[in-house]
């Protein structure tokens, strides 16, 4: 099998040309910054109204090693509070390689890792009534929606150990169709709009939402709600860390989920920089 998906628009999720579905929840979002705000709380990432809410961290690289950096390991390694609105920029500090593991690279803003996502949205699952109706908002800035021009990526990228060139060379071509077709389709599709934001509509299982997570697209749903509202996913394309509003039950249930690392935050709680009071930036000579 080649090493991207083909099609490469998952078929399962469909591109919605009525986003209707989408109006009830800007009106339940706070302000941010993007729109003049004082900081960017939780409430204006994912709606306001819901009984809990839970901050899903995304972990930090090692380079490829396993397993990846958890934000408790390096503020535990810096000497620094680990609290539900720790910034990573200031519980990396003062030393940066503190946990003796060579250069680590920061987490990922607006993109969960495939085995993150896999265990946050099968969990999700048992938490909704409508698990095969789920509502999926895409950033339309994400570059990887939109296809190469004609042939302009490079055979050896997409080749893998053992094909010939003529095999390359025809999954070449038909990865580059099915992306030029699933980019006219994303260019075709009517967008919703947040402070500062715009999202396409996709609808489809929860079991699907992170096929978008493969390759060739790398990407991340910034929205994501079940038919029945039970609960929002909201990965701000900012943010290093994933937002979830739901029940009380649910969020406990992804608080005590051991392959995410999770904290409980407050709809009105503060997530942008200037939000970590308890962690003082460090001043480096």
């Amino acid at each position: 099998m080649p090493p991207w998906r083909t099609p490469v628009w998952p078929t399962e999720l469909e591109l919605q040309s009525d986003v209707g579905p989408s109006d009830w929840i800007l009106p339940q979002l706070l302000p941010t910054v993007i729109s003049g705000g004082d900081g960017t709380p939780v409430g204006g990432i994912v709606p306001m109204g819901f009984p809990a809410y839970v901050r899903v961290l995304h972990p930090a690289g090692t380079g490829g090693r396993e397993p990846p950096v958890r934000w408790r390991e390096m503020a535990a390694a810096n000497g620094r509070t680990y609290h539900p609105l720790m910034q990573w920029e200031q519980i990396r500090e003062p030393d940066p390689e503190a946990l003796g593991l060579g250069r680590i690279s920061d987490p990922s803003t607006g993109t969960l890792e495939p085995e993150q996502c896999q265990v946050l949205y099968a969990a999700l699952e048992g938490w909704t009534s409508t698990p095969g109706a789920c509502w999926i908002g895409i950033w339309s800035g994400f570059g990887s929606l939109y296809a190469p021009s004609g042939r302009s990526a490079s055979i050896a990228r997409f080749q893998r150990p053992g094909h010939d060139e003529e095999r390359a060379d025809a999954e070449l071509d038909a990865l580059v169709a099915s992306w030029e077709e699933a980019a006219e389709a994303v260019k075709r599709a009517p967008g919703f709009h947040h402070p500062g934001r715009e999202y396409l509509l996709a609808k489809g299982p929860c079991s699907a939402i992170c096929l978008l997570g493969e390759p060739p697209l790398h990407v991340t749903p910034s929205l994501v709600w079940p038919e029945d509202h039970a609960w929002v996913v909201g990965s701000e394309i900012d943010f290093d860390s994933t937002l979830v509003a739901g029940s009380r039950q649910c969020v406990d249930a992804l608080l005590r989920e051991e392959r995410l690392e999770t904290v409980e935050v407050g709809s009105d709680d503060r997530l942008d920089y200037g939000g970590d009071v308890i962690n003082p930036p460090v001043e480096r000579r």
